[in-house]
């Protein structure tokens, strides 16, 4: 995790056969950004059909902890 402010990234992968923890470029299926100037900076890790989460995506009023 960051200290001193700078950007975390975690990648979770599964599946029969897993070879390498993180994921290459251009092969995420989902891609989750929590803060909207990373999008651009992360968008090249999906793949052609994955699915992007960002932070315009989701209603920050329904949530319950806005840090969780």
């Amino acid at each position: 995790m960051s200290q001193r402010g700078g950007s975390v990234s975690s990648d979770v992968r599964f599946g029969p056969v897993v070879l390498s923890p993180m994921v290459p470029e251009g092969e995420a299926d989902y891609l989750v950004v929590t803060q909207q100037d990373q999008v651009a900076v992360n968008v090249n890790l999906l793949a052609k059909n994955g699915i992007l989460i960002q932070p315009s995506d989701v209603e920050q009023s329904k949530l319950r902890n806005k840090k969780a």
